[in-house]
């Protein structure tokens, strides 16, 4: 089944990298918006990447004809995420596919991104994807604005509050979750 994942490009590398990934039969998606700037009394506009340095990679992870392990090896790509992963997370189904069509219908922009990755509930388990706590999963308590706070095992026994970005968290697989006993 066609899924869609998180790839990590190289700074200022995005626009080569989803030009490379395109010419290997890879769909990405890589949503910006434009920033209005005002310096010394002019206003330029620039497109900004929103998840920079982050953007989405659609392929069957079990084809074995994808061979998506060349993603990783693209120039302009750092890596699929999670890193610490042999194998990719895929996103939750229908959300990248929402994204597009909010794109499409130009209504896309970062409280858009917040909305539709709300919906964890306090208790509900959380995998980082990316920064300090890749590949750890923890049991969610509350958002304020893009911040998460996350109650996980890091260095003992006692569960800790950890604060990360919500572009940091996806929801794991249902297995992964019942391993680890996080109390809240």
């Amino acid at each position: 089944m066609r899924r869609w994942y998180v790839a990590k490009h190289l700074p200022a590398m995005g626009p080569l990298a989803r030009q490379q990934l395109g010419a290997q039969g890879f769909e990405t998606f890589a949503p910006c918006q434009i920033e209005r700037i005002v310096e010394r009394g002019r206003v330029t506009e620039s497109k900004q990447a929103i998840f920079a340095p982050y953007m989405f990679v659609a392929f069957d992870r079990d084809d074995l004809g994808t061979r998506w392990q060349r993603i990783n090896n693209t120039r302009g790509v750092k890596r699929l995420l999670p890193l610490h992963c042999i194998e990719p997370l895929p996103m939750p189904i229908g959300c990248v596919e929402g994204w597009q069509e909010r794109v499409s219908a130009g209504e896309f922009t970062e409280e858009v991104i917040i909305d539709s990755l709300l919906g964890y509930l306090p208790g509900d388990f959380v995998r980082v994807i990316d920064g300090t706590y890749a590949g750890h999963v923890g049991s969610f308590r509350h958002q304020q604005g893009r911040a998460v706070q996350l109650m996980m095992r890091v260095l003992g026994n006692s569960p800790v509050p950890v604060t990360v970005d919500i572009g940091m968290v996806q929801r794991p697989m249902r297995k992964q979750a019942m391993a680890v006993n996080v109390q809240t």
